[in-house]
């Protein structure tokens, strides 16, 4: 069936009204867009695509485009998605807001393990880690909370800060550092 066909006859069957005799009262309802669709033998999909205008999708999509455009720009939904991955192991509810942690750490912090500066915008460089893990006792709580960059905070793992600065110091040594040259690159 072509769409401009199927689009006539679904516009039809909407204005038909069915009467219904679940209640005592007897009363109009139209038919839903499954049974339009059982009807004509073609999917639900279908019908919802050739009922949709291009003005209708287009609008959609702006509309879902700016609302994500605003949610993922602004830096305190990220850093809240954070707090709560924090979180969720806690066997207590955790109240920590991304104000605090803002407040706390201050608007351009650096990893505590490297140094590195943290972008709160960019929720993919850096996440919260448990400065004594809670694998060894450690809370959830702001006070046992460090920002870290991602790659410094997974290479830590559920190490504490002494047992990880003994493991990095102990690789450091085991394979000294070089200054590469041009001389020594080819």
């Amino acid at each position: 069936m072509q769409d401009h066909t199927l689009r006539k006859n679904i516009l039809k069957l909407k204005q038909v009204e069915r009467w219904t005799s679940r209640t005592k009262i007897k009363r109009a309802r139209p038919y839903s867009m499954k049974v339009i669709a059982a009807k004509l033998g073609v999917s639900f999909f279908r019908c919802q695509r050739v009922l949709a205008t291009p003005e209708a999708i287009a609008k959609a999509k702006a509309n879902q485009k700016t609302w994500r455009e605003k949610r993922l720009a602004n830096p305190l939904v990220r850093l809240e998605a954070k707090i709560v991955s924090f979180a969720k192991r806690a066997p207590y509810p955790v109240e920590i807001t991304p104000e605090q942690v803002i407040e706390r750490f201050g608007t351009s912090p650096t990893c505590y393990l490297t140094g590195a500066p943290i972008d709160y915008a960019d929720s993919k460089t850096y996440s919260l880690d448990h400065f004594v893990p809670v694998s060894k006792g450690g809370e959830s709580t702001l006070d046992n909370m460090r920002l870290a960059s991602q790659a410094a905070n997974y290479a830590k793992r559920d190490l504490s800060f002494d047992d990880f600065v003994s493991l990095c110091r102990a690789i450091v040594a085991r394979y000294p550092l070089t200054v590469a040259t041009d001389e020594n690159l080819f």
